[in-house]
């Protein structure tokens, strides 16, 4: 009589070939969890954004200051999305005029593969998305 002392080439192999089929169905998942968290934190930031500018906008009268108006920078510490994240996949913008504005988040590295693009949003609180998803589905 012999005796069994461990697995078989055959076993083995099924077993890779599980652990593979496993892999290929949830890293696809993974990564899109991925972008679509770096989106939701980004618009946050935006609203977030949004508001210190109406703040800005009611002690001055005007969205622009002498040298154009204000920078990312004036709010926040960063105007890397998240901030505090090497290799941020947003990076925030303000364009304005007197009585208007823009804030922009513009995706970058591998952010750039999520179908909703850069986001942005203004004055009057309208959102936009520069990528192929619908507005609802990125904001």
């Amino acid at each position: 009589m012999r005796k069994n002392q461990g697995f078989t080439l055959i076993e083995l192999m099924i077993v890779v070939l599980i652990v593979g089929i496993l892999a290929a169905i949830a890293w696809p998942q993974y990564t899109q969890y991925v972008l679509d968290s770096n989106r939701s934190t980004c618009a946050a930031r935006l609203v977030e954004l949004q508001n210190n500018m109406e703040r800005y906008f009611t002690e001055n009268q005007t969205y622009q200051d002498g040298s154009g108006g204000p920078a990312v920078t004036d709010f926040f510490a960063s105007a890397d999305c998240p901030p505090n994240q090497s290799n941020a996949p947003y990076t925030l913008s303000i364009t304005s005029a007197a009585t208007t504005y823009t804030l922009t988040a513009t995706a970058q590295g591998r952010q750039t593969n999520d179908d909703c693009g850069n986001l942005t949003l203004d004055e009057t609180g309208d959102k936009g998305v520069s990528g192929s998803a619908s507005l609802d589905q990125c904001w």
